[in-house]
């Protein structure tokens, strides 16, 4: 979790700081030094430079790949896709397997780069990488796909860098009022790297922010350089409870956001945010205007750059509103009630597109209601229920007093929550629903919600996943069948050669403790020049 900050203003004290060499070659065959005082610039150099730790790091780890017909038999292994080998995640096999004296030798730009924000690149590349590894073990174990690993970072999309606190050490804040402070990051040139007629070779990097409350302590800070904000990175702050005894069941849905068993309802602002869409809406014909007009050189115009920041800020916009809705409703329900039941949506499953349907007796291609199936995606998509649902988890927890119980959603909303008579029919509209044997009468929602509470503390006595049957019993839920793997992932790395039972591959860092042998690591010596030209660009 973290807190997040406005960045108002950065500045660099001390010496001017070296970013590396300038790209074009001088008269003398060499190049140029550059060296800035600018805050921004460094910022943009700061975030460039971890970026590029991150890929370094990042070529050390495998995947699977269609083993080629001269492939050495005792490397391939047969999987549910054919014959595959393990290959490197890049394209050209190549690895930059360097420790960070290494990384500063063969990039200069690196030189000059703090430790901590250096190390936090390796560290949560390593992170990232071990995480979905573990994700996806829990996938398979539960019978659902694997999702991807993680990949390179993209100039175009990576506007962050994390920098470790080190204990105090690094990334201080220090606090000037109620409303202002400052993050410093320090640095230190080497000596060969001093700018001419310098005094020193430290610098600070000062980003000032504007705070809103008491910054708990925290162990790293995330600086993104596009929206200009800093997030201090702590554990979560308990929500302050007390035990109640109630219990309520949510339904989410497309009319109402959320319906509680109690009969209460927790709706998005929607006008808002319909008049944002229609604002994004507004701005992307625009742009596409803009772009017919220069389809060549568009993105040099200064108001194609202002348009896209408008569109930007649109969607920031939305998500903001979105986010402090889910954030103030999350807690109101954890500090409220001490058994929470949802239901747990395929969200992935319910916003797929449909499929083209082609008839060929006709020869003419079917309505398969794309336009309405849509609108219910952007509906759900919008409402980010996997991320409401998040949200009151870790809250629940954090009080040790509250639990979020997710259950399966078949039938809860056909079944009567009086009778327990289940049939599509008894719900006659969204809003309507009128039991067909006891001819019960209650908004289709709130039946719905009381469905999953009385799920949820069935399954919470039990203390196994629950369902409902098409009867309107309850029974346990079966187990599902397991997925193999796929093309480009690395697998859960059970019997498989060249890959630990922890998933490694050749290359991969091991872990404190870890006893076991290492892997052979795929290297490749350095030619000086490959690294070099995949930098970040020269600022001045």
């Amino acid at each position: 979790m973290s807190q997040l900050v406005r960045i108002t203003d950065v500045e660099v004290v001390g010496a001017p700081v070296f970013l590396g060499y300038e790209g074009v070659v001088g008269e003398d065959g060499g190049r140029a030094p550059v060296w800035s005082s600018n805050g921004l610039v460094v910022l943009r150099w700061m975030r460039d430079s971890w970026r590029c730790r991150w890929n370094q790091s990042h070529t050390r780890r495998m995947k699977y790949a269609p083993a080629p017909v001269d492939a050495d038999p005792a490397d391939v292994v047969e999987t549910s896709f054919g014959r595959a080998v393990l290959v490197p995640v890049t394209s050209d096999s190549h690895v930059d397997d360097w420790s960070d004296s290494q990384a500063r030798g063969e990039c200069p730009w690196l030189r000059s780069l703090p430790a901590m924000v250096m190390q936090s690149a390796v560290e949560n590349e390593n992170r990232a990488w071990w995480a979905a590894v573990g994700r996806n073990r829990t996938l398979v174990a539960a019978g659902r796909p694997r999702q991807p690993m993680p990949g390179f970072k993209d100039k175009k999309r990576s506007d962050s860098f994390v920098c470790f606190s080190n204990k105090g050490r690094n990334a201080v804040l220090t606090r000037f009022n109620r409303r202002h402070g400052v993050v410093t990051i320090k640095g230190q040139n080497r000596a060969m790297d001093k700018a001419p007629g310098a005094t020193c070779a430290r610098w600070e990097l000062r980003i000032h922010v504007r705070l809103s409350g008491k910054i708990r302590d925290y162990t790293s800070v995330i600086v993104n350089v596009k929206r200009m904000t800093l997030s201090f990175v702590n554990a979560p702050e308990p929500v302050k409870r007390e035990p109640t005894g109630a219990v309520i069941g949510l339904d989410g849905g497309v009319a109402h956001t959320e319906t509680g068993s109690d009969g209460s309802f927790h709706d998005l602002p929607v006008e808002t945010l319909e008049e944002i869409d229609r604002a994004i809406r507004r701005f992307n014909r625009d742009l596409a205007r803009k772009r017919r007009a220069n389809p060549t050189n568009y993105r040099a115009s200064k108001r194609y750059q202002a348009k896209l920041r408008e569109l930007d800020e649109a969607y920031e916009k939305a998500r903001n509103i979105i986010v402090d809705w889910q954030q103030k409703l999350s807690t109101f329900l954890v500090r409220n009630y001490d058994v929470i039941g949802m239901e747990d949506l395929p969200i992935r499953n319910m916003t797929k597109r449909p499929k083209a349907r082609f008839d060929e007796s006709t020869g003419k291609w079917e309505r398969n209601g794309r336009a309405a199936k849509a609108g219910l995606a952007h509906s759900l998509l919008r409402a980010a229920l996997g991320r409401l649902r998040s949200m009151i988890d870790y809250k629940a927890k954090a009080t040790g007093t509250s639990t979020l119980v997710p259950v399966a959603p078949q039938y809860t909303s056909q079944r009567c929550n009086e009778c327990g008579y289940t049939d599509p029919g008894n719900r006659e509209s969204q809003a309507v629903f009128e039991c067909r044997s006891c001819h019960y009468t209650c908004n289709a929602d709130v039946n719905a919600a009381r469905n999953i509470e009385e799920l949820a503390l069935a399954q919470l006595e039990a203390g196994v996943p629950l369902r409902y049957t098409r009867n309107g019993d309850i029974e346990k839920v079966p187990p599902k069948k397991k997925h193999d793997d796929q093309p480009g992932n690395p697998g859960n790395g059970e019997n498989r050669p060249g890959v630990d039972d922890a998933g490694r591959g050749a290359g991969a860092r091991r872990g404190k403790g870890d006893t076991r042998p290492a892997l052979p690591a795929m290297k490749r010596e350095p030619d000086g020049t490959g690294c070099v030209t995949a930098g970040p660009a020269t600022h001045r």
